[in-house]
């Protein structure tokens, strides 16, 4: 099967990503627990290709990210961040230039993953994007709590969106 491109990871990231409450569930997860959200999206994505992650996998995901997240995309947003408390139209122009950068860098962040380990198509499989993001969770080290887990299950459940609720709660469970 041909492999998926940037530029597929990338649609679907965005998609995802726009479907009610996923980017206060994402965004919850990396300030309190410093999950990249790019790498959350990519662990479902690599279910809808039918791939499982195991650690050795996500390490290499992280690793492959990990100065460009921390050089480019951390210091982007926070800088964004901290434009958005200023309260002229000037600043609030900045901040949104900010922001276009700051985009323009998660995407080259995508394409640095999937450089990195290269998805083919498969079947899409909700369990397989489940078991992703409970083994990048584990590997962080993260509790997963109620909290956590419905914000995994809101995640996964805009990456399949004929997926129940209480399914996509299931497939995130040890």
């Amino acid at each position: 099967m041909p492999a998926k491109t940037a530029r597929d990871l990338w649609t679907f990231s965005l998609a995802v990503y726009d479907q009610p409450g996923v980017a206060a569930a994402c965004l919850g997860l990396q300030d309190r627990h410093g999950l990249d959200v790019n790498l959350l999206l990519f662990c479902c994505w690599a279910g809808v290709c039918g791939q499982t992650l195991n650690a050795a996998k996500l390490r290499k995901l992280e690793e492959a990210v990990e100065s460009w997240s921390r050089e480019v995309v951390n210091p982007l947003r926070a800088v964004r961040r901290r434009l958005k408390t200023e309260p002229d139209d000037a600043a609030q122009d900045l901040r949104a230039k900010v922001l276009q950068l700051e985009i323009e860098a998660e995407r080259l962040e995508q394409v640095r993953l999937l450089a990195a380990l290269p998805l083919a198509a498969g079947d899409p499989e909700p369990r397989l994007a489940g078991a992703n993001l409970r083994a990048y969770v584990l590997s962080r080290k993260v509790e997963a709590t109620e909290s956590e887990i419905a914000e995994l299950a809101t995640l996964l459940g805009a990456s399949f969106p004929d997926l129940p609720p209480l399914l996509a709660v299931w497939y995130l469970l040890p």
